[in-house]
């Protein structure tokens, strides 16, 4: 990602929230958090986002290129796993935009895409594994960078002790956490 892109998130639980604090690292200009669960909206704001829209609005793309002046965004990726959803996000690049699919859909979900569109603006569609990282290169960049400030995890962490299990399900549930992580004690 070059710095001054524009990039939008969509569903931001854990992974989405990872993903705007890596777009902030990376310098994006324009960062849209798109969900449609508004309670960590603020969170999001904090992590880098500098606009937030209702994921329910079937007119989101053009609420993005809004935002975009009138193109679309640089960048996307889909979180959710939800075809609709993905229609919308392939939908929201600008020329020569690239989204990435992170979420994962149930086996043999299928989309609908305008190929017209995808041939004349030169988008890209593409899967992800694990961010396309190498772990041996990521890992260590992402604790230099949470060390420095700018992947502050623990703004999306809640830590649970595992007899508390019940509980950091039931939180994560119903939204009260976003990432919910168990401890162990030691022995």
């Amino acid at each position: 990602m070059r710095p001054g892109a524009s990039v939008a998130v969509f569903g931001t639980g854990s992974v989405g929230m990872a993903a705007i604090m890596a777009a902030k690292i990376q310098k994006a200009k324009i960062i849209i958090r798109v969900d449609i669960d508004e309670r960590h909206l603020g969170v999001a704001q904090s992590l880098g986002a500098t606009a937030c829209l209702d994921g329910s609005d079937l007119d989101i793309a053009n609420q993005i290129r809004t935002i975009c002046d009138g193109d679309g965004v640089d960048y996307a990726v889909d979180c959710t796993g939800v075809a609709a959803i993905i229609e919308r996000m392939i939908d929201s690049l600008g020329t020569l935009g690239k989204a990435a699919i992170i979420g994962a859909p149930a086996p043999g979900t299928k989309i609908s895409v305008d190929v017209f569109s995808q041939l004349t603006k030169g988008r890209q569609y593409i899967g992800c594994n694990q961010g396309d990282s190498v772990p041996q290169q990521m890992i260590p960049f992402l604790i230099e960078q949470h060390f420095q400030g700018n992947f502050p995890i623990q703004k999306i962490v809640q830590t649970y002790t595992i007899e508390d299990f019940a509980a950091a399900l039931e939180d994560m549930k119903s939204g009260k956490v976003i990432k919910p992580v168990l401890i162990w004690p030691r022995e």
